[in-house]
């Protein structure tokens, strides 16, 4: 894009100009991606929580031309949910550290000016900032996140500008709270509320996208756990439940699926990997089971766990034969003995123990 200027053009002025070209080039861009985290239900447009906070931070950018970031209240945590074209775009996705002024504000505190980074050294961008402004965005008083925005080089904001920005703030919070709301919903149609990992049926729609044409399926489970529920109770058995999720999650790459499919049963989809790549990461799980310590309330418990894996390609041609294979190789990891990783061959059968 290019734009004619007439040559007694002052040098602010000509600042200024690109300034507003950068901007306007970085929303056009930007629309497409607003329009994608948009879905439609009902017949009615139903914003995502990226949505929201996409929109918001791009609408303070353009009332006060500064940079914005909204982060949002989930579970325990604050997370950015938004960033405008002047803003550290590394920043979003990330939780905030509880201590940043940005996650307070959210949390319900005060509104504040923060002469640090607002979100607390979160985002890779170090400089040196002038003073941020920090708002929460309230629900009937109770905070459901918040927005930190400054003016670049600590240009002065006037009172009107202000104002528009703490209305576009309080207009966004309801679709924020709706968003949330639809979220929370989602989340419990497709995870396990125990451990907060995918359900079987969050596992089968994240193995049905389009990805690698390959990929690995473990199935495994804590050996003998009905005598620690016998032995210690039902509330020690989900604790150490718990404590299994917690590893799975730690020992695997972000791409990779993590799932609970029913009582001490977990399955882990790892797309573009080997069979023999699957083998070597439920090998390293068994390892940390088993070396790891536990105890309830005081009491020590061994842990360990049987892995059965198949493999897309190397044992089916099929990715829906996987679950089916993988467990006839945990059950023939339990007739072996327990405590041990095995492959699938043909010849095997899913029984019980």
């Amino acid at each position: 894009m290019a734009a004619l200027l007439p040559s007694a053009t002052t040098q602010p002025m000509q600042v200024t100009v690109r300034s507003d070209l950068a901007a306007l080039l970085d929303g056009i861009g930007r629309r497409p991606v607003l329009h994608d985290l948009a879905q439609v239900q009902d017949g009615l447009a139903i914003e995502s929580v990226e949505s929201v906070g996409m929109r918001l931070a791009y609408q303070v950018e353009r009332i006060a031309g500064a940079e914005a970031y909204v982060a949002a209240l989930e579970g325990t945590g604050v997370r950015v949910i938004g960033v405008s074209g002047l803003a550290d775009r590394r920043a979003l996705g990330q939780i905030l550290r509880a201590d940043s002024a940005l996650a307070r504000v959210a949390r319900g505190a005060e509104p504040e000016t923060s002469s640090g980074d607002p979100l607390g050294g979160s985002a890779t961008d170090r400089r040196r900032h002038p003073p941020a402004r920090v708002s929460p965005m309230l629900k009937q008083d109770e905070a459901i996140g918040g927005v930190a925005w400054r003016v670049p080089d600590g240009g002065l904001v006037g009172p009107e500008a202000a104002r528009e920005v703490d209305e576009a703030i309080r207009a966004a919070t309801p679709r924020l709270e709706m968003a949330l709301r639809l979220a929370a919903e989602t989340d419990r149609a497709i995870k396990d509320p125990l451990t907060g990992l995918l359900n079987r049926r969050g596992l089968s729609e994240r193995m049905s996208l389009v990805g690698p044409e390959r990929g690995a399926l473990i199935s495994l489970d804590f050996d003998k756990f009905k005598l620690l529920n016998d032995t210690l109770g039902h509330a020690a058995g989900d604790a150490a439940l718990i404590h299994l999720a917690r590893i799975l999650e730690e020992q695997v790459r972000g791409v990779d699926c993590a799932a609970r499919v029913g009582g001490e049963e977990f399955l882990l989809w790892l797309p573009g990997t080997s069979l023999e790549e699957g083998v070597q990461v439920a090998e390293r799980i068994r390892v940390r089971i088993g070396t790891g310590e536990w105890d309830w309330q005081g009491r020590s418990w061994p842990l360990s766990a049987s892995f059965g894996v198949a493999g897309w390609p190397e044992t089916t041609r099929s990715k829906e034969n996987l679950a089916t294979q993988a467990d006839a190789a945990l059950y023939a990891a339990k007739r072996g003995g327990r405590d041990r990783v095995v492959t699938w061959s043909s010849g095997m059968s899913a029984s019980a123990e």
